[in-house]
């Protein structure tokens, strides 16, 4: 009886809780359904407190934890398909059945586990997205409804926005193939994106404080399907992005889900702040990213909205900015349907395009029997080339060498991540195989002012796009 007692007093404790965690959350909710001046107050005040701590955690992991819940989530909700009836028979009562006392104890916790789960998705949803809804836009706290409006505003605003993309399109850095690509690494493109936002933050108080990383998706080829470029996790508190998306997309796509991540929940104000945030930097690229992020919204409001004898007269984008301003590439676009349509049909166009690259494994293996070999990159392609070799039994890399700060002194497959200058100074000798898409030439320039003859240096060139195959290989 005295433990029928204590199971009763568990019970009654945990429903408690429960009832007083959806109790205050919906309160709260309702408040800020009601009071404007209150949400706008819990978004500058309260908001960044509660928020900061999840962030700070997932900002712990290199990966997407909002992508992995979402995967074990789904996960779950299939065994509980099977657990949920398994233990209901289990625990029944009949004449000619004795309830399992420990199938009872693994119901009840798993019902605890189902109910709070529940309730952390309630909890967060609601005090990190949907009582956001109800704050001040940005248009009633900083800018007057009086000023300037109509066809005249709308002419200007896009042409100077095209005279501007016209001009950055010739400037900005580009790689062999002719894509607008940032110059230098993704945690330099995150720190200027993070710079960006902070800037907007001294005219804009809420924009303020901490920013975690971006996170990459790893299933960025479902998001392509759903033409979407970034998606904010309120239950992480995490910033994601498409990691196939054409590059020139991402640091407006990174400030646009930062904005989330301060509490700017609706979509036209994110877009809006990302193109802010992006066209007032002091970087040329995410410039670029900003004005072509509204191009093709003013193009469109023009085209309704302004008569044709006046659009005439109007400035047109160049060449350069229309094959700029795309979601994904045409090849990328080839690709992803043929992954959905048939993944054997993407299968074969892989080693196809595998080919080239097999035979230029081979003249790396031949030079590397000579020498021993540094693979300068540590990114996907240079972890891809290391797999390759190491499946071939070649163990002849001694180092990868990188210029990004945050990889240094770690190590993949065995071997340490070192500076460009460290690995020069301790490997003269070797042979150094450069391992990025998009910045081998001034790689190859690189180790060779640090003195490498440039026959020691090989260019390595997958065949195929190993971003697309990421999620698969790693």
């Amino acid at each position: 009886m005295k433990w029928m007692g204590k199971q009763k007093t568990g019970i009654n404790l945990h429903n408690s809780c429960v009832f007083a965690v959806l109790l205050l959350t919906t309160g709260l909710h309702i408040l800020s359904w009601n009071s404007k001046a209150f949400t706008d107050w819990y978004r500058l005040r309260l908001f960044p407190v509660l928020t900061g701590i999840p962030a700070r955690i997932s900002d712990l992991f290199s990966g997407s934890v909002g992508e992995i819940l979402i995967a074990a989530g789904v996960l779950v909700a299939v065994l509980e398909l099977f657990l949920v009836p398994v233990l209901a028979w289990k625990t029944r009562q009949g004449n000619t059945h004795k309830p399992d006392a420990k199938a009872a104890g693994i119901k009840k916790w798993n019902l605890r586990f189902a109910c709070w789960v529940l309730v952390y998705i309630y909890v967060t949803e609601t005090l990190n997205c949907y009582m956001l809804y109800h704050a001040s836009t940005v248009e009633e706290q900083y800018y007057s409804t009086g000023g300037e409006q109509g066809t005249e505003l709308l002419v200007r605003a896009y042409s100077e926005v095209v005279a501007k993309a016209n001009a950055l399109a010739g400037q900005v850095k580009r790689d062999a193939k002719g894509r607008a690509v940032f110059d230098g690494t993704d945690a330099q493109l995150y720190e200027k994106c993070r710079q960006a936002m902070r800037k907007q933050g001294e005219v804009y108080p809420y924009l303020s404080g901490y920013y975690p990383d971006p996170k990459p998706i790893r299933a960025s080829h479902f998001m392509s399907q759903q033409y979407l470029l970034g998606i904010y996790f309120p239950f992480t508190m995490e910033a994601n992005y498409n990691t196939v998306m054409y590059p020139v997309n991402m640091p407006a796509t990174i400030c646009h889900e930062y904005s989330h991540l301060k509490g700017i929940i609706m979509e036209d104000e994110a877009n809006y702040f990302g193109f802010l945030a992006c066209i007032e930097s002091d970087d040329l690229y995410l410039q670029y990213s900003g004005y072509l992020s509204v191009i093709g919204y003013l193009s469109r409001q023009v085209k309704q909205s302004v008569p044709p004898e006046m659009r005439r007269g109007l400035i047109t984008a160049n060449d350069q900015v229309l094959k700029d301003d795309v979601f994904l590439t045409e090849e990328q676009w080839e690709n992803l349907q043929l992954l959905w349509k048939d993944p054997y049909l993407l299968y074969n166009k892989f080693l196809n395009n595998y080919a080239p690259g097999k035979n230029f494994i081979k003249d790396i293996i031949e030079n590397l029997n000579i020498r021993p070999g540094i693979i300068f990159g540590s990114g996907k392609m240079g972890k891809f080339l290391h797999a390759q070799l190491l499946y071939r039994g070649y163990k002849t890399i001694e180092a990868y060498c990188d210029n990004n700060k945050l990889v240094q002194g770690k190590s993949q497959y065995g071997a340490e991540i070192v500076s460009p200058e460290q690995a020069v100074e301790k490997f003269p000798q070797h042979k150094y195989i450069i391992a990025n898409k998009y910045h081998a030439s001034e790689m190859k320039e690189q180790l060779e002012e640090l003195g490498i003859n440039k026959k020691d240096i090989i260019i390595y060139s997958s065949g195929m796009d190993v971003h697309l195959f990421g999620a698969k290989l790693f």
